[in-house]
């Protein structure tokens, strides 16, 4: 490997020369702002080349090159490992150097283009000096080539004009830079570090060691990077056949992830973590090899897997009413823990192993251990490993319903999934109400899913209603709700019977009346509730009173519902 500090001018002034992007690094994506700071370095170089005197050139910071595998003696071909968006962005800013002096100095503009951005005995994609990646070619040719720039969002188009409009203000400036002294400072006034790897050397270890310490690129490009490196020559066709589709299904990077995350999880991996899944995917290939037709596997699952990710991410694309209801309550709940095991439905139901209404009984399945768990308070702390390890323990059950194996698997003593019973005494006993955050938007949920149980004739739309979580029985005891309490047969003190019932399900609901219900006796609160359109709230006005019986005897006409709504673990389950 050769590294040495090399001028632009030194760089793409080499004839029959391209540096190729390859098709794994992300599409072109400098902004304003470091247009911008690039601008403003080539006018502080002209001032200081306006002074005299000699001075270091700037540096832009480094470029890695290894020969492409399509490299010839008679045109030199290298992919760009590392560099590309400041190759890129030099490159457009000679282009719209070019353009400017067409109509005054078109020679100039004749000899920028056939020094710096075209091979000019080449055709086709040759020609190109700078050969983007296939998300950037067609319009980075339509600037280079044709010279056909459209007013449109693109990024490669805006830097374009950004250093075309620069160049039109220095003009109209009271102290304009020349022209001659503008093209000089871009090519023989920066600099950047060229290293250039022999075709022994690995280049992609090279960009690892680069790029995999946080500094700017995603896991997901890395991965991307292995992969393609891996094709070798394979890797055009595989990226119009197949890598598009993924790249359709999941443009944005953190969901790319997601889905490599998810392969590996449905691929049997108990501990791939998404922190480090860079290096659990590195783990896979060694397993399967470092070869073109695993690189083409591994793309193709992703293929196949990003459209049913993207059901998850946006449960409006899917087709079956009864899954879309099971993945839209899911994303309420922001079952993110649950992934993996919907993912294993969708995707047996993408092979034809098993119906919608199946896929749908799984989400409800996975939707009653998170609602029953809740209910008891248990700790959501459990839930990535519990789901992780699923898809691994259905190996080998290929011949069974996945979804009988996920109730059963869900169902062990240690995965603590409340039976009938267990919920029934939570939901007299345990405190379920907590203020803020994802807990307080799950049972509010909760209470939503009873309160559509009661199959209401114009049902609520609770994801606009501004319903929230109010407490019948007030959180601060006053002395009217105090003589409500008051037991002379109990030795519990009032106070000590508010502290036990206030936050248990019982004695919540849900109202868009919270500022008016406040600390009122129930008399007055029974009044609103007789006025609501929730009917859960008319079943509390239909009570003449509130204390402990009531709220314990509404506490069980729920869990009648809720044990309904949600299914209950199959008992005594053995892993068979």
């Amino acid at each position: 490997m050769e590294a040495s500090q090399i001028l632009v001018t030194g760089l793409l002034k080499r004839e029959d020369t391209q540096y190729q992007i390859p098709l794994y690094q992300r599409p072109y994506s400098w902004n304003d702002q470091q247009c911008e700071d690039l601008w403003r370095d080539v006018q502080e170089q002209a001032d200081r080349k306006e002074e005299g005197g000699s001075h270091a050139p700037h540096f832009l910071g480094a470029i890695v090159l290894t020969p492409a595998l399509n490299d010839q003696a008679s045109f030199r071909r290298f992919l760009v490992v590392d560099g590309q968006q400041r190759l890129t962005t030099l490159s457009l800013a000679l282009a719209a150097l070019r353009d400017h002096c067409q109509a005054r100095d078109p020679e100039r503009a004749d000899r920028i283009e056939k020094q710096y951005l075209v091979n000019g005995y080449k055709s086709d994609d040759d020609r190109l000096r700078v050969l983007p990646t296939q998300v950037d070619r067609h319009v980075y040719r339509r600037i280079i080539i044709h010279r056909d720039v459209l007013d449109q969002q693109d990024r490669i188009i805006k830097a374009y004009h950004y250093f075309k409009e620069q160049f039109a203000k220095n003009e109209c400036s009271d102290d304009p830079i020349p022209i001659e002294d503008i093209e000089e400072t871009i090519t023989t006034r920066l600099s950047l570090v060229d290293v250039t790897a022999d075709k022994n050397e690995n280049a992609h270890r090279i960009f690892e060691s680069l790029n995999n310490k946080g500094q700017g690129l995603l896991q997901a490009d890395l991965i991307r990077n292995h992969v393609f490196m891996m094709l070798g020559s394979r890797a055009d066709d595989v990226y119009d056949k197949d890598w598009k589709r993924v790249a359709a299904e999941a443009p944005d990077a953190n969901d790319l992830e997601a889905i490599m995350w998810l392969k590996l999880v449905l691929d049997g991996d108990r501990d791939a973590r998404r922190n480090d899944l860079y290096g659990a995917q590195q783990r896979w290939f060694e397993r399967h090899g470092d070869t073109p037709e695993s690189a083409v596997e591994y793309i193709r699952s992703l293929a196949r897997l990003a459209p049913l990710y993207r059901l998850i991410r946006e449960p409006d694309l899917e087709q079956s009413l009864e899954v879309r209801d099971g993945l839209k309550r899911l994303e309420t709940w922001k079952a993110g823990a649950a992934h993996p095991v919907v993912m294993v439905l969708l995707d047996a139901r993408s092979r034809d192993e098993i119906s919608s209404s199946e896929v749908a009984r799984g989400l409800v399945l996975i939707e009653s251990f998170l609602v029953r768990r809740t209910f008891v308070s248990k700790t959501p702390s459990g839930l990535v490993r519990i789901f992780q390890s699923i898809p691994a323990q259905l190996a080998g059950r290929e011949q069974q319903n996945p979804v009988d194996c996920i109730h059963k698997l869900l169902s062990l003593s240690r995965r603590n999934w409340p039976n009938d019973a267990q919920l029934r005494k939570a939901m007299r006993s345990q405190p379920f109400f907590e203020k803020g955050g994802k807990a307080n938007e799950q049972r509010r949920f909760i209470l939503s899913r009873i309160e559509e149980s009661y199959g209401h004739p114009e049902p609520i739309d609770f994801a606009t209603g501004k319903l929230t979580i109010e407490h019948v029985m007030p959180q601060s005891l006053t002395d009217e709700w105090r003589e409500l309490l008051e037991d002379v047969e109990s030795d519990e003190s009032a106070r000590e019977t508010h502290q036990r019932l206030v936050h248990t399900i019982g004695n919540l609901t849900l109202s868009a009346e919270n500022s008016k219900l406040g600390t009122k006796i129930f008399e007055r609160k029974k009044v609103l509730f007789e006025s609501s359109h929730l009917e859960m709230n008319r079943e509390i006005a239909n009570t003449n009173s509130w204390g402990e019986n009531e709220i314990l005897s509404r506490a069980d006409r729920l869990a009648d519902r809720a044990i309904k709504l949600w299914p209950a673990p199959i008992e005594d389950s053995e892993v068979v």
